[in-house]
């Protein structure tokens, strides 16, 4: 036997490894859609924006988000996708690509998950708007790419100079809930926003620093993102129990190919 050939192929695992990412998967009207997950900086509720006539409809709105007047997109206007009245459990991803903020409506996120690029397939058709690069089939579903840099330079970013509005005023458009309950809930939401402030030994690097948060017997916590390899459902793998270890090692798992312990950090 040749000791210098990859006998348990670990060579191209490294390479397949090379290739992998985390993205954030998110919902937009029914469709699944993943996001690079290092181009997002927070995700928030979705607030009242200040809604603007003159400005393209893909352009949900402005929103002062801690002094800073950002505009936020609504996807599924670039998409030609149907789009229902916005809920109050609708989000906004806070993203930044080519030294650019904005804001995305989405319906749900739903997981980060990492996705090896070269398993992007071509789309099989040619869209009229190039933000949608490739497919990932994953786990038996479809996932959109959503490509931000596509989307950059296929929108018009409007920043707070060009908005000439006032910091507090909103408006609710044809998609924002009508009834008094929820408009309530989104001007709190937006105000609360506004008026937060951060300071300089709190402001973080974003592109340094990225932290998923959870929460654990009533606590929340965080974790910096740089050690997250990949978010799963426990009910959605295999725990299988492991004798004589310590108390805090719940089992081991299959995640395609790949033997985990699972630990219960309770203990």
């Amino acid at each position: 036997m040749n000791m210098n050939e990859d006998f348990f192929g670990t060579t191209q695992l490294v390479k397949d490894r090379s290739y992998s990412e985390l993205f954030l998967v998110f919902s937009l009207s029914d469709k699944t859609y993943a996001i690079a997950a290092e181009k997002v900086l927070e995700i928030i509720q979705l607030p009242a924006l200040t809604v603007v006539e003159k400005f393209p409809d893909y352009i949900a709105g402005l929103l002062n988000m801690r002094g800073h007047v950002i505009s936020v997109i609504d996807p599924a206007k670039m998409l030609g996708i149907s789009r229902k009245e916005y809920t109050i459990d609708y989000q906004v991803l806070i993203v930044e690509c080519k030294n650019k903020t904005f804001g995305i409506i989405v319906d749900s996120v739903s997981e980060v998950v990492q996705l090896n690029r070269r398993n992007l397939e071509p789309l099989p058709y040619k869209p009229r708007e190039k933000i949608i690069s490739g497919i990932y089939k994953h786990e038996g579903r479809l996932i959109a790419f959503f490509d931000l840099n596509s989307v950059v330079e296929n929108i018009e970013i409007i920043d707070a100079d060009a908005a000439e509005t006032d910091e507090k005023s909103y408006a609710i458009s044809e998609y924002f809930p009508s009834d008094e309950s929820s408009r309530l809930k989104l001007l709190k939401r937006a105000e609360k926003l506004r008026q937060e402030i951060v300071s300089p030994a709190d402001n973080l690097n974003y592109q340094e620093n990225y932290f998923l948060s959870f929460a654990l017997n009533n606590e929340i916590f965080c974790i910096n993102l740089k050690y997250v390899k990949e978010i799963t459902k426990l009910n959605l793998v295999n725990l299988r129990l492991v004798p004589c270890v310590p108390e805090f090692i719940c089992g081991i798992i299959n995640l395609r190919g790949e033997f985990i312990t699972i630990v219960d950090i309770k203990y």
